[in-house]
This record gives C-alpha cells, sequence and structure tokens, in this order.
C-alpha cells in the first residue's frame, strides 16, 4: 500500500501500488493497479532518496493510524522513503519479509546519503528486532514483561531441580 496526501482537500489516500527499481537502478518507479492501472507511473531518482525510516513513524503514518481505524496497519510492515525535499514516499509492504528486502536494497543505493545525513543504517538482524518490538508493542506487551516471565520461569526451573 502507498500512502500520500492529497494537495486538494488535505485527505490521506491509501492505495494499492506496485514498487520496482528501474533495471538501470536510477530510478523508484510506482506504478498504479487496478481502476488506475493507466494512471502514469511515478519516477523517483534513487539519488533525491536521503535515507529510510522502518515502521510507522512518518507524519502521514501518523496521521492515518488515528483517523483510520476501518483499514489498520500493519506497523512491522511499514517503511518510509524521505527525499531531498522533504517528501515521504511511504509503503505498507504485503509480507514481513518484503520490508527487509526493500530497505536493504535501497539503502544499499543510497549508503553516502544515509551516512551524509548521519542516520542509522539497517542490518537484517537489526530490521528483524525492530519487527519483533512493533509487534509486541501492537499487543500491549513490553520488553519488561517479557523479561519478567524469563526470569520466573527460571526461577521455577531452579526451583524443580
Amino acid at each position: 500500500m502507498y500512502m500520500n496526501k492529497s494537495q486538494k482537500d488535505h485527505t490521506i489516500k491509501a492505495s494499492k501500488r506496485i514498487i520496482k527499481l528501474d533495471p538501470s537502478l536510477a530510478h523508484l518507479v510506482i506504478e498504479s493497479t487496478g481502476k488506475l492501472l493507466f494512471k502514469k507511473a511515478e519516477r523517483i531518482p534513487i539519488g533525491s532518496i536521503q535515507w529510510i525510516v522502518y515502521g510507522p513513524y512518518s507524519r502521514l503514518f501518523k496521521q492515518y493510524m488515528q483517523t483510520n481505524r476501518s483499514l489498520p496497519l500493519v506497523p512491522q510492515r511499514c517503511f518510509t522513503f524521505v527525499t531531498d525535499n522533504g517528501i515521504t514516499l511511504n509503503f505498507e509492504s504485503v509480507t514481513d519479509s518484503e520490508v527487509s528486502t526493500w530497505i536493504m536494497c535501497i539503502q544499499h543505493l543510497i549508503y553516502k546519503n544515509i551516512v551524509n545525513n548521519e542516520r542509522p543504517l539497517y542490518t537484517f538482524t537489526r530490521i528483524k528486532f525492530q519487527s519483533i518490538r512493533m509487534k509486541l508493542e501492537k499487543q500491549k506487551i513490553t520488553l519488561a514483561d517479557i523479561v519478567q516471565a524469563a526470569v520466573r520461569q527460571i526461577t521455577e526451573d531452579m526451583k524443580k531441580s
């Protein structure tokens, strides 16, 4: 799913889109699907993407989560590309595995931009850890809860032996 804000009425529009890299790896291509199939594809120069944010943390994602309860987001499937003019390209992937693939792929292509902007670099481990954290937060489970449960289990196991 791709999200953008309407310039006319400032409403948030979510739509299914296909994202792909062009063969030269110079542009991110965002194509329409369904009724909008014949709408011209958006071409974003890869060099204009400055950094990546994993999770639903952009302003647009936060507004969407507050106003659209009918189409809830899956937090660990959300990611944002931030361009040099401050535009955010907000996506929710279909599967969990797609997220890490897109983040790692685009990060490889814009590595210098990320470093120059002093933004974090992602590893598969970091993405997986954040994904698990977001899943737990959605279920209202904290890391402290998990640690406490593990300590209780260890203590019980020690008493039995």
